[in-house]
Protein backbone atom coordinates (compact mmCIF):
# COMPACT_ATOMS: atom_id res chain seq x y z
CA UNK A 1 0.00 0.00 0.00
CA UNK A 2 1.66 3.44 -0.62
CA UNK A 3 1.95 5.78 2.51
CA UNK A 4 -1.22 8.76 1.26
CA UNK A 5 -3.41 5.11 1.32
CA UNK A 6 -2.49 4.46 4.83
CA UNK A 7 -2.61 7.60 5.90
CA UNK A 8 -5.97 7.56 4.64
CA UNK A 9 -7.25 4.82 6.06
CA UNK A 10 -5.40 5.80 9.48
CA UNK A 11 -7.53 9.48 9.48
CA UNK A 12 -11.18 7.41 9.05
CA UNK A 13 -9.78 5.05 12.01
CA UNK A 14 -9.13 8.34 13.91
CA UNK A 15 -11.76 10.24 13.16
CA UNK A 16 -14.05 7.31 14.06
CA UNK A 17 -12.47 7.34 17.60
CA UNK A 18 -12.73 10.31 18.18
CA UNK A 19 -16.81 10.87 17.36
CA UNK A 20 -17.59 7.70 19.53
CA UNK A 21 -15.11 8.49 22.23
CA UNK A 22 -17.10 11.75 23.17
CA UNK A 23 -13.81 13.19 23.08
CA UNK A 24 -15.78 16.33 21.14
CA UNK A 25 -18.41 18.65 21.54
CA UNK A 26 -20.94 16.30 23.14
CA UNK A 27 -20.50 13.12 25.71
CA UNK A 28 -21.17 9.44 25.65
CA UNK A 29 -24.38 9.77 27.14
CA UNK A 30 -25.82 11.66 24.10
CA UNK A 31 -24.98 8.81 21.64
CA UNK A 32 -27.24 5.48 21.64
CA UNK A 33 -27.41 2.56 20.23
CA UNK A 34 -24.92 1.17 18.30
CA UNK A 35 -23.05 3.73 18.27
CA UNK A 36 -22.60 3.62 22.54
CA UNK A 37 -21.53 0.20 21.80
CA UNK A 38 -19.17 0.95 18.95
CA UNK A 39 -17.70 3.39 21.35
CA UNK A 40 -16.97 1.50 24.34
CA UNK A 41 -15.13 -1.55 22.08
CA UNK A 42 -12.59 1.56 21.18
CA UNK A 43 -9.65 2.76 23.30
CA UNK A 44 -10.67 6.94 22.99
CA UNK A 45 -13.81 5.73 24.97
CA UNK A 46 -12.25 4.32 28.10
CA UNK A 47 -9.18 7.08 27.56
CA UNK A 48 -11.99 10.18 28.31
CA UNK A 49 -13.97 7.94 30.87
CA UNK A 50 -10.04 7.78 32.61
CA UNK A 51 -10.00 11.60 32.35
CA UNK A 52 -13.30 12.76 33.41
CA UNK A 53 -12.99 10.77 36.39
CA UNK A 54 -9.37 11.49 37.75
CA UNK A 55 -10.40 15.63 37.17
CA UNK A 56 -14.27 14.79 38.07
CA UNK A 57 -15.93 16.29 35.29
CA UNK A 58 -18.10 15.25 32.42
CA UNK A 59 -20.52 13.03 33.72
CA UNK A 60 -18.60 12.74 36.73
CA UNK A 61 -18.50 16.49 37.55
CA UNK A 62 -20.54 16.22 41.17
CA UNK A 63 -18.72 13.33 42.43
CA UNK A 64 -15.48 13.68 44.36
CA UNK A 65 -12.30 12.98 43.26
CA UNK A 66 -12.12 9.08 42.18
CA UNK A 67 -8.56 8.16 41.07
CA UNK A 68 -9.35 4.55 41.60
CA UNK A 69 -12.37 4.24 38.59
CA UNK A 70 -9.86 6.48 36.45
CA UNK A 71 -7.33 3.96 37.26
CA UNK A 72 -9.64 1.07 36.23
CA UNK A 73 -10.21 2.75 32.77
CA UNK A 74 -6.71 3.90 32.27
CA UNK A 75 -5.91 0.09 33.10
CA UNK A 76 -7.85 -0.61 30.04
CA UNK A 77 -5.94 1.96 27.78
CA UNK A 78 -3.00 0.44 29.11
CA UNK A 79 -4.09 -2.97 27.80
CA UNK A 80 -5.31 -1.34 24.30
CA UNK A 81 -1.97 0.13 23.99
CA UNK A 82 -0.05 -3.68 24.86
CA UNK A 83 -2.75 -5.25 21.82
CA UNK A 84 -1.86 -2.95 19.41
CA UNK A 85 2.23 -3.20 20.02
CA UNK A 86 1.64 -6.70 20.16
CA UNK A 87 -0.23 -6.49 16.51
CA UNK A 88 2.27 -4.17 15.16
CA UNK A 89 5.28 -6.58 16.01
CA UNK A 90 3.02 -9.72 14.44
CA UNK A 91 2.63 -7.89 11.15
CA UNK A 92 5.92 -6.72 11.11
CA UNK A 93 7.57 -10.37 11.76
CA UNK A 94 4.49 -11.65 9.45
CA UNK A 95 6.22 -9.07 6.59
CA UNK A 96 9.55 -10.34 7.11
CA UNK A 97 8.70 -14.03 6.95
CA UNK A 98 6.94 -13.51 3.77
CA UNK A 99 10.11 -11.53 2.48
CA UNK A 100 12.62 -13.82 3.40
CA UNK A 101 10.51 -16.41 2.07
CA UNK A 102 10.34 -15.05 -1.01
CA UNK A 103 14.46 -14.84 -1.28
Amino acid sequence: MSSSTVNGIDNVVVLVIAFTSGAWSFGASVMTGPVATIGKMLCGRWYVDAVDRAMSIGTYADSSLNLGGGGISAGIVALFAITLVCVGLNVTVLKRGAVSNRS
